[in-house]
């Protein structure tokens, strides 16, 4: 918990030095004197496992912040693309995201900063196949149908792994799905592999 408490003063500090939080007018003027009371914090998350996943169900941002009286708002999202456009319109203020969706984002100028790393991210992606496929390698992927959340860190895995392989992008079928279209496409066939968030092995 203590890492955490630690993790929701850097957040806190950003939050105040680049000026990203919004205000929400309670009514209030602040007679008391506290400068942060009213203040809201965005924090965008994908799914509710991971670091923030916890953090989420332990109300620990909430408890920290909340002594400042500032407010936590929870967004989640399906994939890392979207949350750089929502932190590009102004409408989330941090994200915990992979490599990828960061390059894209620093490639369209979106202007944000990174504060932390938490993961390595080296074995948190992978190409899925049905447990009853014939599909053994990656090479067994040509010709086939393969869903994945475009810019995501599986789009970026996937793409570096067909371009191993000595595999166009040309001689495979990519279906861009953000997973919770990409899972039912999965399970009822409709694709032959599945880009998740590592090596091909059997769901």
């Amino acid at each position: 918990m203590k890492s955490f408490k630690i993790w929701a003063a850097i957040l806190l500090v950003a939050v105040f030095v680049a000026g990203c939080a919004n205000t929400e007018k309670s009514g209030g003027d602040n007679k008391g004197g506290n400068k942060y009371e009213g203040l809201t914090v965005k924090l965008g998350v994908q799914g509710s496992g991971g670091l923030n996943g916890k953090a989420r169900e332990a109300k620990w941002y909430e408890d920290e912040f909340g002594k400042l009286g500032v407010k936590v708002e929870w967004a989640e999202f399906q994939s890392g693309p979207p949350m750089t456009e929502a932190i590009a319109s102004n409408h989330l203020d941090f994200a915990g995201l992979g490599n990828m969706p960061i390059v894209a984002a620093q490639a369209a100028d979106i202007p944000f900063k990174v504060i932390s790393q938490l993961l390595e991210g080296k074995n948190n992606v992978a190409i899925i196949i049905p447990s009853n496929s014939t599909l053994k390698t990656v090479e067994d992927l040509k010709g086939k149908k393969i869903a994945v959340a475009k810019g995501s860190n599986a789009y970026n895995f996937l793409y570096r792994g067909l371009a191993e392989a000595g595999i166009k992008d040309s001689e495979v079928q990519i279906i861009q799905l953000q997973p919770d279209e990409a899972q039912p496409a999965f399970e009822t066939g409709a694709v032959d592999a599945l880009g998740n968030m590592g090596s091909v092995h059997h769901a």
